[in-house]
Parts: C-alpha cells; structure tokens; sequence
C-alpha cells in the first residue's frame, strides 16, 4: 500500500506565521501515510527553522516534502528573500541565529541551492540519523 502513496508533496504559502503550524500538520500527516512518523520531531523542528527564516522574505513560499527511500525525508523550503543561508554561532544573550545550528545538528545534511528568484533550503532527515 505504501507504494501507492506520493512520494513528492509541495505547497505555496503565504508569508505569515500560521505557515510554520499548518506545514507542520501536512508534515504530520504525510510521515504517518510514509511510515516515517518517527521522523516527526526532528523534521518539525528543522520545518520550523527553515519556515521561520523564509518570512522574513515578505514573499510565498514553498514548502515541499518528499520521500527520499523507506527510511528518509527531504524537506525544501523556498523564499524570494535575498539572504543567504549562513549557519554562524550566537551570543548568549541573543534571542536568535541558532536556527541554522539545529538543522545542522538535526538534519544528515542540509544545504541551499538559488533558483531563478531566490534560493531553496533543503534538509535530509533519516531514521538512522535520529539523535538519541
């Protein structure tokens, strides 16, 4: 049955909060209909960060999901916003800047790629990668 399921699933949102717990539901439910339900914490915590990020854009953005094998989860999330990605290190008393750190340290691999009118952030999760 799992085979029948789609593999790919995108989705333009507009940039406002709400973005961050509506993806998370699709995502939700997507992991559970893939049988990677497991994945769900780590993934909501990297969705989020990234979504965060691309708000600040002002513009849509995308949101796409797909499955990359039985054991992994590709998550792009896509801004018109100028920015870089730049994972750095924050001060103690700074109340932001860690985002990029906890892809890192969540996501088997992570990385952005430009696109025509602005850039797509992708993270790869996987059952194996699971932080104990």
């Amino acid at each position: 049955m799992t085979n029948r399921i789609p593999s790919l699933h995108a989705r333009t949102y507009p940039p406002v909060p709400s973005v961050a717990r509506d993806s998370r539901a699709v995502l939700r439910e997507l992991l559970d209909r893939w049988e990677l339900a497991e994945l769900y914490e780590s993934a909501s915590l990297v969705l989020t960060e990234l979504v965060s990020n691309a708000i600040r854009s002002e513009k849509p953005i995308g949101v796409a999901f797909s499955r990359r094998d039985s054991a992994s989860l590709r998550v792009e999330v896509r801004d018109s916003g100028s920015g870089l990605p730049e994972a750095v290190a924050a001060e103690d008393d700074e109340e932001s800047g860690r985002g990029l750190l906890l892809v890192g340290a969540l996501a088997v691999e992570w990385g952005w790629r430009p696109i025509p009118d602005g850039k797509i952030v992708y993270a790869v999760l996987s059952l194996e990668g699971l932080p104990i």
